[in-house]
């Protein structure tokens, strides 16, 4: 966590300079909110002793990061309009048609009829 601080406080520093992108600032903190908060499921899972709850709890948590993740991802690709590097966005396809097929499997969602 120190790192963190210590590299928010360069961030900060660089914003007040005019030599860094605000956007860069914002996801910083986005990422430091999702640590924060993970943290705190988990020590509400050791206080509790409700292992299915702190699951489900970490899973839900996983999953909105995720989902913020792909719009920001969506966002920048309608932005920047230029086609990132191949390989890490099929990997991305993939993991995301994996995951889906997984949903399926264990029947959290429907499959969708064509």
């Amino acid at each position: 966590m120190l790192l963190a601080t210590a590299n928010l406080n360069r961030i900060a520093s660089l914003l007040q300079a005019g030599l860094a992108d605000p956007q860069v600032l914002k996801e910083f903190r986005e990422a430091v909110d999702r640590v924060r908060e993970a943290g705190w499921i988990a020590q509400q899972g050791l206080d509790s002793a409700q292992s299915q709850k702190t699951t489900e709890m970490l899973f839900a948590h996983r999953a909105r990061a995720t989902l913020s993740l792909l719009k920001q991802l969506r966002l920048e690709l309608e932005r920047t309009n230029q086609p990132p590097a191949a390989a890490p966005l099929q990997e991305l396809v993939n993991a995301g048609s994996a995951f889906h097929e997984a949903a399926i499997a264990c029947g959290a969602i429907a499959r969708h009829k064509k």
